[in-house]
């Protein structure tokens, strides 16, 4: 959902519940790369490998609004971003887009499986 043109994330972001999630889409491009490098290095940081971090960027938010998705995708005819209904999907999308190992693929599912609170 990140790497959706501004004007794009902006439509989008209206519809997200997510605060963290809202506030982010709304940032211009060069910011919006700062803070998720940072986020990226944080959780490398924190022991995850780049493809683990890489990917719960990309999927998480897709997962965790997907109401949201749906919602912009009913409104605007599009198809991007790509709805992503359950762990299970994000987890096969992982697998092609990101190549994960097994201990990388537990990594990954434990990330999304614990999402955080959505604050509004």
């Amino acid at each position: 959902m990140f790497n959706l043109p501004l004007p794009m994330r902006k439509e989008i972001a209206p519809m997200v519940k997510d605060a963290q999630i809202k506030a982010l889409l709304m940032l211009p491009d060069q910011e919006l790369q700062e803070k998720l490098d940072q986020m990226w290095k944080q959780m490398k940081a924190r022991g995850k490998t780049a493809r683990v971090a890489s990917a719960y960027q990309a999927l998480a938010p897709l997962l965790w609004e997907a109401e949201a998705v749906r919602m912009y995708q009913a409104k605007t005819g599009r198809l991007e971003p790509p709805e992503i209904a359950s762990v299970e999907e994000a987890m096969d999308l992982a697998q092609v887009d990101y190549r994960l190992g097994q201990a990388e693929q537990r990594q990954l599912r434990a990330l999304l499986l614990d999402r955080p609170s959505a604050s509004t």
